[in-house]
């Protein structure tokens, strides 16, 4: 075999040795996402996901319903965004039924007896 040829087969099986680590590094990139929730008294509310990464992924957790006077906290069943592109925003709605008896109280706004925030599943 001719010198240029085999340099020739060197640099191809360079390159695909290349672009499949290139392809194997990029499945490697995580998705980045950044979670809004929004929690009406009636119990309905609804989360907003941006992915902020650089691959399409998905996201899943719970929102947590506490009252600060720490004797009571409930969880929303699982919210999921479903696949977002990067760059791309979702929006999933979910229910926390005991709310409106287990925040509203007289005299009283809502942030002062309960607080919510988002729980990403392990």
């Amino acid at each position: 075999m001719s010198r240029p040829v085999l340099i020739a087969l060197i640099l191809a099986a360079l390159g695909v040795v290349g672009v499949t680590l290139a392809a194997a590094w990029w499945l490697t990139l995580p998705e980045s996402f950044t979670i809004t929730c929004s929690l009406r008294g009636n119990g309905d509310g609804e989360c907003e996901f941006r992915n902020k990464g650089l691959r399409k992924g998905q996201h899943c957790g719970h929102v947590e319903l506490r009252k600060l006077d720490g004797s009571k906290t409930v969880k929303s069943p699982r919210v999921c965004s479903g696949q977002v592109s990067a760059g791309g925003t979702r929006e999933a709605d979910f229910e926390i039924h005991q709310t409106f008896t287990m925040c509203v109280e007289r005299d009283r706004d809502f942030d002062d007896v309960c607080a919510f925030e988002w729980r990403p599943e392990d």
